[in-house]
């Protein structure tokens, strides 16, 4: 009964508190209300290649190029230009929107979003003006919703830049913003065109083709940098394929358009809809949280927020901390497609960050583990202790007798090493090596031999997940807090099942704030060891709301985590990341656990190496673990495809109880079948074909046929990969069944 009390309070003064926070910077409706003089006049803004005009019979950004003549909008071209009495059709209001904004009513506990075409432009309450050389402000007012937001439009040699800052959106007493929509139709194909698709950063990369559609419509979105860990996963069952990089697309004949989220990708959605034959169009856009939020389940006989919900949104305060701000780039030209898309964030990533290539002369990820928990009993009383499977000695002998038989074909990473291997325990684990795995003094011998040897060689460290004080951490006072200001409490998935163990136990994601802290005392212990090469998983791949701190709402930014990276760099250590998103690969000297697909929804109808083709021969990348794939071919023929490297986890002495712990999917790690995987990828002649693409860059992708798929490189190397039961030939090539080819090969 105290707990139901409990939850009701919370969920009762959360509300309370968001309202009396509700107040935001207020933006001067006057200013703009003054213009509504010349409201039917238009706004132009010429530059050297595209000229930006305000619509002001439409309500539009127009977006032209000064040679081509042709014309982009915020909003479909062909929904703005639909012939109602001749078509037949009416649009749908959305598809006529540069804005959707969602809010939470207070009083009634639902969710409505605000549609700019039906509940601003067509009361009038739309004002535009030129506020700088290459800048329109555009203020769109919710005036029933008592709630209006500003957006900016600046013209840049690419495109259009979309901004909102967050402290200039107005909100009434009773409905609080939760998320903002930018130009969700600006990517956006008409479902009875041909050769028309939308691209989504899902994994490896997405396709969803607008004329393909055999099944109800589908509204897909995901989390940039994946899911907020800082919400309750009692309702979430499964993992899906996370979003690494910001950037989305579509394409249509010869012309197309892509979005990158430039500020406040951490806090956005990305979001596609498709088969919806009520809209018309095929459509993926970014959508921002203003506020985060926890779900709760409410107490008997307390209605949630729907008539047979039992749960509700306990939502923050608003996020103020950081613009959200997409770039939107016009494609063109015959046979531009998703690689066009892939090339122009390669440049711009390349610009950011001054990219230089880089090459790795090895060909294998062999990730090494440590120990695992395991429960031993004394005299009848369990205690944990560290079941070793491998050891500092042993690791020692297995490098060597993999660099005797393949000189140069491995990168090394150490996983499992610390206080409680494997297994979540203190920060780092615990700074330090189990003493059952070896001694300090014979780790820093390890790495001073593989230095003298030319072998490069990493250690894994956790700097986000514990379970247990220590090392100056303390769960109860340095673990982040969620919406509630409760310590975050995460569980385990199952990898094979992609669904929550309670049985594997829970975690804690220590404070955002707290990180960097944490990556200088691992600085300090890397010092004693001589280890020079550093992996860290989890930072390279999460990111999370911490509401302790308001700097980091609704997962916002990125700059903590690029700071411990960038600090890294400085300090002279080499960076191995597994599943990095972008903000980290581009710090890294290797990745693994690079996507071989998408999420596995129905909607999306091709997989492309997308994130591949954007860091190729920036950074040496491999997959997930060979070992534990259902299909060896098959996932070796995708890492062919894709240009990229294979990983393999080894272990001295594999111990079974692994099948039941978090690392179950860590299966097929003796040493004996890292042997056998040798055999298989020399019977491949996968050795052959990493020396021909390691270090070259992909310049373009075509798929061929559902089966057949052509990656070429800028070394001219061509390679041809068949998925099918069935040899595949053309007047050019011919591929054996479950088999590749390469061209172009000296």
């Amino acid at each position: 009964m105290n707990r139901k009390i409990n939850i009701l309070t919370v969920f009762i003064v959360s509300i309370s508190m968001l309202l009396l926070s509700g107040c935001s910077e207020k933006v001067s409706l006057s200013s703009y209300k003054s213009i509504k003089s010349n409201s039917t006049e238009d706004i132009v803004i010429s530059g050297a290649k595209y000229s930006m005009q305000w619509d002001s019979g439409k309500k539009v950004i127009i977006l032209k190029d000064n040679v081509t003549g042709l014309v982009w909008s915020t909003t479909p071209e062909t929904a703005l230009n639909n012939n109602i009495a001749e078509s037949g059709k009416k649009n749908n209001p959305q598809t006529e929107s540069a804005l959707l904004v969602t809010y939470y009513d207070t009083e009634k506990y639902i969710q409505n979003t605000l549609i700019s075409a039906s509940d601003a432009i067509k009361y009038g309450k739309v004002y535009a003006k030129k506020t700088a050389e290459n800048t329109i402000s555009v203020m769109y007012d919710f005036s029933k919703a008592e709630i209006t937001v500003v957006v900016e439009y600046k013209l840049t040699a690419d495109g259009i830049s979309i901004q909102i800052d967050p402290k200039r959106i107005s909100e009434g007493k009773k409905k609080l913003v939760t998320n903002i929509a930018l130009a969700p139709f600006a990517c956006a194909v008409d479902n009875n065109s041909d050769d028309s698709y939308v691209f989504v950063p899902s994994g490896s990369g997405a396709l969803i083709y607008s004329n393909n559609k055999t099944y109800a419509s589908s509204t897909i979105t995901q989390g940039v940098y994946g899911d907020d860990l800082a919400v309750n996963e009692e309702f979430k069952n499964t993992i899906t394929a996370k979003i690494n990089i910001p950037v989305y697309g579509a394409i249509s004949g010869n012309r197309g358009m892509m979005s990158i989220i430039e500020e406040g990708a951490s806090s956005a959605d990305i979001v596609s809809i498709s088969g919806n034959n009520s809209l018309n169009y095929t459509t993926v856009y970014a959508d921002f949280a203003v506020r985060g939020f926890e779900i709760v389940e409410q107490p008997d006989g307390v209605q949630g927020t729907s008539n047979t919900s039992k749960t509700a949104k306990v939502f923050s305060n608003p996020n103020r901390n950081e613009n959200y701000k997409a770039l939107l780039i016009p494609l063109q030209g015959d046979g531009i497609s998703y690689v066009d898309i892939a090339k122009k964030y390669r440049s711009y990533l390349s610009e950011k960050y001054d990219l230089k290539s880089k090459t790795a002369n090895e060909s294998v990820s062999l990730r090494i583990l440590g120990g695992i928990m395991s429960t031993e009993f004394d005299f009848g009383i369990p205690h944990s202790v560290l079941k070793p499977l491998t050891t500092i000695n042993q690791t020692e002998k297995i490098i060597g007798g993999l660099e005797e038989a393949y000189k140069g074909q491995f990168v090394y990473n150490l996983d499992g090493f610390g206080k409680t291997g494997l297994d979540v325990g203190e920060i780092a684990g615990g700074y330090r090596i189990n003493s059952r795995l070896g001694s300090q003094s014979a780790l820093k011998k390890l790495f001073e031999k593989c230095k003298d040897e030319g072998i490069n060689i990493f250690m894994n460290f956790d700097l986000l997940r514990f379970n247990a004080s220590g090392s100056g951490f303390s769960t109860y006072s340095d673990a982040a807090l969620a919406a509630t200001q409760k310590r975050v409490n995460k569980n385990f998935y199952d990898i094979v099942t992609k669904k929550r163990n309670m049985s594997y136990g829970s975690y804690k994601l220590l404070k955002r704030s707290e990180i960097f802290d944490a990556s200088n005392k691992l600085i300090k212990y890397l010092n004693k060891t001589s280890i020079s090469g550093v992996s860290l998983d989890t930072l390279s791949n999460k990111i999370y709301s911490d509401y302790s701190n308001e700097k980091y709402y609704c997962k916002s930014g990125t700059d903590d985590i690029e700071k411990v990276f960038k600090n890294l760099r400085n300090k002279k250590l080499s960076l191995f990341s597994s599943n990095a998103n972008d903000y980290v690969a581009v710090y890294s000297d290797y990745i693994d656990n690079v996507p071989l697909s998408s999420s596995d929804y129905d909607a999306y109808d091709v997989d492309v190496p997308f994130y591949q083709m954007v860091f190729s021969n920036f950074v040496p990348m491999y997959s997930q673990n060979w070992g534990s794939a259902s299909d060896d071919r098959e996932m070796l023929l995708k890492v062919i495809e894709s240009g990229i490297g294979i990983s393999l986890y080894a272990a001295a002495e594999y111990d079974t109880e692994i099948l039941s712990s978090p690392q179950k999917s860590m299966y097929s790690v003796s040493f004996e079948n890292l042997k056998s995987r040798m055999k298989q990828l020399e019977d491949a002649r996968y050795f052959e074909y990493y020396s021909k693409i390691k270090d070259a860059a992909i310049t373009d992708h075509i798929i061929i046929n559902k089966d057949v798929r052509k990656t070429v490189f800028d070394n001219g190397v061509e390679i041809y990969v068949n998925y099918s039961e069935n040899s595949f030939k053309d007047s050019e090539i011919e591929i054996e069944a479950k088999g590749y080819i390469m061209k172009g090969v000296s």
